[in-house]
C-alpha cells in the first residue's frame, strides 16, 4: 500500500475561473461606484434646486410684507447684480 502523501495530488487552480471572477467582483463594483454616484449627483441637485426654491420664498415673503422704498431698493439691488452678471458673462466672451 503506497504512503498516504504519494497518493494526494498537487492542487492545481483553474486560472480562467480565477481570472473570471476577479474580472466580476470588478465589473460588479464598478457598476456600483456608477449607480452610487449617479445617486449622489441627483441627489445634490435636489438640495440645490430645493436651497434655490427657499431662499426666492423668503425673498419673495420679505418682499411682500416691506414698505414700498424698501421694495424700490430691493429692485435696484437685483438689477445691479443682473447688470454685473451680464456684463461679466458677455464681456469674458470677447
Amino acid at each position: 500500500m503506497k504512503n498516504l502523501a504519494e497518493k494526494q495530488t498537487a492542487f492545481i487552480p483553474n486560472i480562467q475561473l480565477c481570472i473570471g471572477f476577479v474580472f466580476s467582483v470588478g465589473v460588479i463594483a464598478c457598476v456600483g461606484l456608477v449607480l452610487s454616484a449617479l445617486m449622489a449627483a441627483a441627489y445634490l441637485l435636489n438640495l440645490t434646486m430645493t436651497v434655490i426654491a427657499e431662499l426666492g420664498c423668503s425673498i419673495a415673503s420679505t418682499y411682500a410684507h416691506v414698505d414700498p422704498t424698501v421694495q424700490c431698493f430691493m429692485l435696484a439691488i437685483a438689477g445691479f447684480c443682473i447688470l454685473k452678471f451680464f456684463r461679466c458673462v458677455f464681456l469674458q466672451k470677447q
